[in-house]
């Protein structure tokens, strides 16, 4: 995870999933929580009896781009609230800039997301064991997939949210709309 930790996230149900994973128990894996916010003292008393669970304090751009390049799985954890039900929230989006696989709860528009241009997997809110089953079946998934999972989620974020395609198409449609507005 890489953001602010608050209240706007489920880091409970996060960190018991990743702590009943068989990428936890087995492959010994880490669920790094890199960010600050002012649930952040909370979330470190609750994670710290837990193995594998890391926190690395807030990071500047540079050192999100090494952890999330170095990612096999980035959470998006949020909670069950309309307005992440009813948008698609930046971090999805960030995650896919780096090719990076994310797991999020079936919330909303975050769930059609992912499931629509297949960049990860998803659970049931508050649902621990939907959540360890979502971490190793992505896992999984995108391991067996290998680099073409990463290009993949790169070509998601490229042809639908990359700066300059994004700017070409508000150009075009304000240009229609200026358009229609003559007739």
């Amino acid at each position: 995870f890489v953001g602010s930790i608050t209240s706007s996230f489920d880091f409970e149900t996060l960190i018991l999933g990743f702590s009943r994973s068989a990428f936890c128990n087995i492959a010994n894996g880490r669920l790094l929580i890199c960010g600050s916010g002012d649930a952040e003292t909370r979330v470190r008393e609750f994670a710290r009896n837990f193995k594998g669970v890391e926190f690395c304090g807030w990071l500047d751009s540079n050192g999100i781009a090494q952890v999330l390049s170095n990612s096999i799985l980035a959470a998006a954890p949020y909670i069950d609230r309309q307005d992440f039900a009813a948008s698609l929230p930046n971090k999805l989006i960030e995650y896919s800039s780096y090719g990076v696989p994310v797991i999020a709860p079936r919330v909303g528009e975050i769930a059609s997301f992912i499931q629509r241009v297949g960049v990860g997997g998803i659970y049931k809110s508050g649902d621990v064991a939907s959540c360890a089953q979502s971490i190793d079946s992505t896992i999984n998934q995108y391991n067996s997939l290998g680099e073409q999972a990463r290009i993949k989620i790169l070509s998601v974020f490229r042809q639908g949210y990359e700066v300059n395609m994004v700017y070409k198409r508000f150009v075009s449609h304000i240009e229609n709309v200026s358009q229609m507005s003559k007739q």
